[in-house]
């Protein structure tokens, strides 16, 4: 249409033309300048994929949840910094759950009902973990769970959406039970905490030695969060077992480590915590862990040997300024996983995830890994660490050295019908 055709006697715009020629101009402008809009700026106004995380920030094990706050921030930042997931921006969304299993209630339906987040990751404990999971398994959330817990795997808690980054305590007992027995000794005494975690740990060790052997001298139950563990120490040398095998982990493991250490237990007997991570280790002091024993399913030391693992490791240590604990490894390998699966499906819908995710074989930060199908529980290598002597810390934040090795094998874990699979 040319401009002179709107003109009508007198040089008058006609209203019909005018209307018309407007409407032109405008598309034509939109199909113009929608491409050059179309980068970061527009992706920015997309809706964001919300990633809701439940961690026990506040609480005895406070430390091992911040790690994992900062390993799954890694991964955000990283798929952020290339345009984020699906072409949408990820928003990490936190709660403290306090490690109280009533407040992980309040802040998991929080999460799900207010912030109305489309995936899921947590928790530090447990006991807080079951709250998450009945929001996720309610809503068909996906969920990624992140730490040692013998429920999430198994019928009727599991849900078709639940995938289990974390050892679980049977597990870690049939893993580190091979290792006492094998070199600590026979004789063993429990010193186990009252909350979930520890109650599967000791159920599991004693599964393990009707099956394996070993001899139970005794049992005594500490609170989680207790600060004074000198008055269990009488009863526990009257016993005089070969092995001491506690459960106290973050805080407590502090504690703990420290009362044995000036109490004289380390040269009665062996002393094995379940699980033992860096920055627990740094703050009880080298002479505390000097010659004591624990487990983990990561060491920053195995960034010597395996690629990944010095990847994970020199990225963490560049924004903390200090190596990775174990728990930072759970939570950045699980967000992996979880952000690979929904690139992968090219969708955020749960059944797409879950098809991607079964079965699948992975390594992004210590080595093989793989998801079994019927109950999504991740299996992987299990190590042991001594404690050095002071001496013999060459390196900072070197505390331990690895001195065993269980490699990854469905055969330590229960079977599927064990777990009410068909």
């Amino acid at each position: 249409m040319d401009y002179r055709d709107l003109m009508q006697g007198g040089g008058r715009i006609h209203r019909r033309s005018f209307l018309i020629w407007t409407m032109a101009i405008g598309m034509a402008v939109a199909f113009i300048v929608l491409p050059f809009i179309s980068g970061s700026s527009w992706a920015q106004a997309k809706q964001p994929i919300k990633l809701g995380g439940l961690f026990g920030g506040t609480g005895a094990h406070s430390t091992p949840a911040m790690d994992q706050q900062f390993g799954v921030q890694m991964v955000v930042d990283e798929y952020n910094k290339k345009g984020g997931l699906l072409g949408r921006p990820i928003e990490f969304i936190v709660r403290d759950d306090k490690l109280n299993a009533g407040e992980a209630a309040l802040k998991a339906k929080e999460l799900v009902e207010k912030e109305k987040v489309d995936l899921l990751i947590g928790t530090s404990a447990a006991h807080t973990v079951l709250a998450l999971m009945q929001e996720a398994k309610k809503h068909n959330i996906p969920i990624m769970g992140i730490n040692n817990t013998n429920d999430m795997n198994k019928l009727p808690d599991w849900g078709p959406y639940m995938f289990h980054e974390g050892y679980t305590p049977y597990m870690l007992a049939q893993c580190t039970g091979q290792f006492i027995l094998n070199n600590l000794g026979k004789k063993w005494y429990f010193l186990m905490g009252t909350w979930a975690y520890a109650t599967q740990v000791y159920d599991s060790f004693q599964k393990f030695m009707a099956k394996y052997g070993g001899e139970n001298l005794g049992k005594s139950d500490y609170q989680l969060g207790s600060t004074e563990y000198s008055p269990y120490f009488p009863k526990i040398l009257d016993a005089k077992p070969d092995v001491l095998i506690t459960t106290g982990f973050g805080k407590d493991y502090v504690n703990m480590v420290k009362q044995m250490s000036d109490f004289g237990l380390k040269s009665k007997m062996k002393i094995y915590f379940c699980l033992v991570d860096l920055v627990d280790g740094k703050e009880a002091g080298q002479a505390s862990i000097a010659g004591t024993y624990g487990g983990t399913h990561f060491y920053w030391g195995l960034q010597d040997t395996i690629p990944t693992a010095k990847a994970f490791v020199q990225a963490f240590i560049a924004r903390q300024n200090r190596p990775p604990t174990g728990y930072a490894g759970y939570a950045y390998s699980a967000t992996k996983e979880l952000f690979w699966a929904v690139e992968t499906a090219k969708s955020l819908e749960p059944e797409k995830i879950r098809k991607q995710l079964e079965g699948h074989t992975y390594d992004h930060y210590k080595g093989k890994q793989w998801w079994r199908t019927c109950d999504h529980q991740s299996f992987q290598d299990w190590y042991i660490l001594k404690g050095r002597e002071v001496k013999d810390v060459k390196k900072e934040w070197d505390f331990f050295e690895i001195v065993g090795k269980t490699p990854a094998d469905e055969k330590w874990e229960r079977t599927c019908g064990e777990l009410g699979f068909k």
